[in-house]
């Protein structure tokens, strides 16, 4: 299943998010969840428990090998997971309304009066917060790499393509030229610009991070 049809699911439930979700799906999943209650159909579906960290660190160790060209992972995450707005493609401007922002506050079991409270002190997850607090806290920065930039990039783009396209190839162009330098963008913001062309998302778009 493609990310894009995975984000998809998050926005059904019940019945229709079960009729979506076994679209060609094989005859054994089905058979699975066909034992899954409508109601317990969502949870399931929808939270897959995050990012498998270990497998994270090895393609990270993998990357740290290549010191010739760029390297590249594909972590694909849901925006506002847990909320009514998770994998919305219009999710990066939305705001909660109150009713759901206090329904988010019952459901991790804050008030108005304590959401910001801290830990209790000397809490396991204090204690947490407080190594990884402190020992990111005191280590001396290196210095920042001086980049050389330049005034434009003798790089093809073609005719016709969208404000991503040209930015990601650009990053690529330079990141090839420059493999020490890391660069982010979103594949998301720019399928979010396809697909609601009538809608003026230019600054998402644009949110490429450097």
């Amino acid at each position: 299943m493609s990310n894009e049809r995975y984000q998809s699911l998050f926005a059904l439930q019940g019945s229709a998010l079960r009729e979506k979700f076994l679209e060609g799906a094989p005859t054994e999943v089905v058979a699975f969840i066909n034992d899954v209650s409508d109601e317990d159909l969502a949870p399931l579906v929808q939270n897959l428990g995050g990012h498998d960290i270990e497998m994270l660190l090895d393609a990270y160790r993998e990357c740290d090998l290549v010191t010739d060209k760029p390297s590249v992972v594909f972590a694909y995450t849901v925006k506002g997971w847990g909320l009514p707005i998770a994998g919305d493609p219009l999710n990066h401007a939305a705001l909660l309304s109150e009713s759901q922002i206090n329904d988010l506050r019952k459901r991790n079991g804050l008030t108005l009066e304590t959401e910001w409270d801290q830990f209790d002190r000397d809490s396991e997850e204090d204690r947490v917060c407080r190594a990884v607090g402190g020992d990111i806290n005191n280590k001396e920065l290196p210095d920042r790499p001086m980049l050389k930039v330049p005034h434009e990039v003798s790089l093809a783009i073609g005719k016709k393509t969208d404000f991503n396209s040209r930015s990601f190839r650009s990053l690529t162009y330079r990141s090839w030229h420059n493999p020490r330098s890391c660069r982010t963008h979103g594949d998301d913001v720019s399928r979010c610009k396809r697909q609601h062309k009538s809608r003026r998302m230019d600054k998402q778009v644009r949110r490429i991070q450097l």
